[in-house]
């Protein structure tokens, strides 16, 4: 009997002790809120029309959290419609006062064009590649829109061919654009016969 008493004695000091002091209830956030406006920091290529756009339909009473998703999504697709996609929208911390006064944060983070390289350019100077695509600029955010329109025109001659590869910057928060070139000797001739 002592024995069965000794091995029970470490099983009940080892369960938790109850606390009879009340503990505070756990707050979640609530299914639905109000949203009373977006505080969207970040931006420099969109004028404050075009973002109002974008997010003005997720605004007002009975929001939930798919409803901030949505206005995340429709503020990326406003920088896709001018051409930027070198843009991430996220949802950052909320302030619990902004939050609480029905204001959602924002953050966009525009990524600038760190380096462009002109690689396998034998017959044309990189220079003047790189001068025929502005749209892809160092140390702006890039226009693809306007880059795809420029790199069209750069390509109409029959002996250069350029594509462009893109990858992530070397600093942090950039991306990288490589102008590859693949170019034949720009000699043109040609033979008119007449009969005059």
């Amino acid at each position: 009997m002592l024995a069965l008493l000794l091995l029970a004695a470490p099983v009940a000091a080892a369960e938790p002790a109850v606390s009879t002091t009340p503990q505070p209830p756990v707050r979640s956030a609530p299914a639905l809120f109000e949203i009373a406006a977006f505080d969207v920091s970040g931006v420099t290529k969109l004028d404050s029309a075009a973002v109002e756009n974008a997010v003005y339909p997720f605004v007002g009473p009975g929001r939930a959290a798919s409803d901030v998703e949505a206005a995340r999504k429709a503020l990326e697709v406003a920088y896709k419609a001018k051409g930027s996609e070198s843009v991430l929208v996220e949802i950052p911390p909320q302030p619990n006062e902004a939050f609480v006064a029905g204001i959602v944060a924002l953050k966009v983070t525009e990524a600038a064009v760190g380096q462009v390289r002109v690689t396998g350019s034998k017959y044309h100077a990189p220079t003047i590649i790189a001068a025929q695509v502005p749209a892809l600029k160092a140390g702006e955010v890039p226009d693809f829109a306007a880059a795809q329109a420029q790199l069209a025109a750069a390509n109409r001659f029959p002996d250069r061919e350029i594509t462009p590869s893109i990858k992530a910057g070397v600093v942090p928060g950039t991306i990288d654009i490589d102008l590859k070139v693949r170019d034949t000797l720009p000699l043109h001739a040609s033979l008119e016969l007449t009969n005059d």
